[in-house]
C-alpha cells in the first residue's frame, strides 16, 4: 500500500512537472505509470522499496515490464537484436524518441526528484547517471533543447572518436613528430591504411 500512496505522488508531481514542460498530451500525463499499478509491478515495488527486498528476480522483471511499457523510458527505444535493420532509424540499436516522450521522460525525472527529494532539480542527478544512457543522436538532440528550457545541461562526455576519426584529425593538424611530418611516417601511413584513408 505505501508504494501506491508513493505512485500517486510521484504522479502529482509528473503531472505538474509535465505541464510546466508542456508539449505533452494531458491524457498522457494522467496515464503515466499506471503499469505501476499492475501485479506484474506494485507487489515487487513494494517489496522492493517498503519490504524485505526478498525478491531480486521479481522486482527485475518488474522493473522491465515498466521499461517495456513506457515510452517514457529511454530503455524502451533500445533494439535487442539485429531486427533494427532495413529503414527503421535505429542507429547503432537505439532508435530516435519522439519529442512529446523526450519531455515525459524529463518531467518523470522531475517528478522523481520532487516525490524522493525536496525540489524538481535534476541536474544532481542527471550528473550522477547520463553517462548510462543509450541515445539515438535525435534524442540527444531533442533533450539538450528541453533541458535548455529549464536551465539544465547535459554533463560534458568525452566523445567517442573512431580511429578514422583520430587519423583525421593529426592528418588535419599536419601534426610532426621526432621523425619528421606524418606523411612519411611509416606507422601512419598503416593506420591510413587500416582505416581506408589512403
Amino acid at each position: 500500500m505505501r508504494y501506491f500512496l508513493t505512485t500517486l505522488r510521484h504522479k502529482w508531481f509528473v503531472l505538474l512537472a509535465g505541464l510546466k514542460l508542456g508539449g505533452i498530451p494531458l491524457w498522457r500525463l494522467l496515464i503515466h505509470d499506471w503499469h505501476k499499478f499492475t501485479p506484474a509491478e506494485l507487489p515487487h515495488y513494494n517489496r522492493q522499496f517498503f519490504g524485505d527486498k526478498g525478491d531480486p528476480e521479481g522486482f527485475a522483471m518488474a522493473w522491465l515490464n515498466h521499461q517495456n511499457h513506457g515510452k517514457h523510458h529511454w530503455e524502451y527505444w533500445c533494439t535487442r537484436s539485429d531486427h533494427s535493420k532495413g529503414g527503421s532509424g535505429a542507429v547503432n540499436g537505439y532508435l530516435p524518441m519522439p519529442e512529446t516522450y523526450v519531455r515525459e521522460m524529463v518531467a518523470d525525472w522531475m517528478g522523481a526528484a520532487r516525490t524522493y527529494g525536496d525540489s524538481l532539480n535534476i541536474q544532481p542527478w542527471l550528473n550522477k547517471n547520463y553517462h548510462k544512457m543509450r541515445l539515438h543522436s535525435c534524442t540527444v538532440d531533442r533533450l539538450e533543447m528541453v533541458l535548455a528550457e529549464i536551465g539544465v545541461t547535459l554533463p560534458y562526455t568525452e566523445p567517442k572518436l573512431t580511429l578514422a576519426d583520430i587519423v583525421e584529425q593529426l592528418r588535419s593538424c599536419q601534426y610532426t613528430c621526432e621523425a619528421g611530418s606524418l606523411e612519411n611516417n611509416i606507422m601512419f601511413q598503416v593506420l591510413e591504411e587500416m582505416v581506408g584513408c589512403k
